[in-house]
């Protein structure tokens, strides 16, 4: 019995299956899952890669400096969008904490 992809329910089942009958090989789940990831990205990068060439090719230098800005800002757009809200150090204002940096000689 295998791993099945995108049910990881099953996947621990095959896995506690395989602990319990003393046949459970840490490396050889390593390398399914790693095969796996890996087979799961080249998608991913194809498409990161060759879009703006293909972009460029095809439209121009303008659709293709369109295409990086927006993707640029698309990006930065994300990435402010999934960090949490909270993000200062947990101790940063707690009254009676000790200051480690001070601000203007303050």
């Amino acid at each position: 019995m295998g791993f099945i992809r995108g049910e990881p329910q099953a996947n621990e089942t095959v896995a506690k299956q395989g602990v319990a009958r003393g046949t459970w090989n840490r490396n050889r789940l390593l390398q399914i899952s790693t095969a796996a990831s890996l087979n799961e990205m080249i998608a991913p990068g194809a498409l990161v890669m060759l879009s703006p060439v293909v972009t460029g090719t095809l439209f121009g230098t303008k659709t293709l400096a369109g295409v990086l800005a927006g993707s640029l800002v698309s990006g930065v757009q994300v990435s402010v969008g999934s960090t949490p809200y909270d993000t200062s150090p947990p101790n940063a204002f707690r009254p009676g904490a000790k200051k480690d940096v001070e601000f203007m000689g303050k």
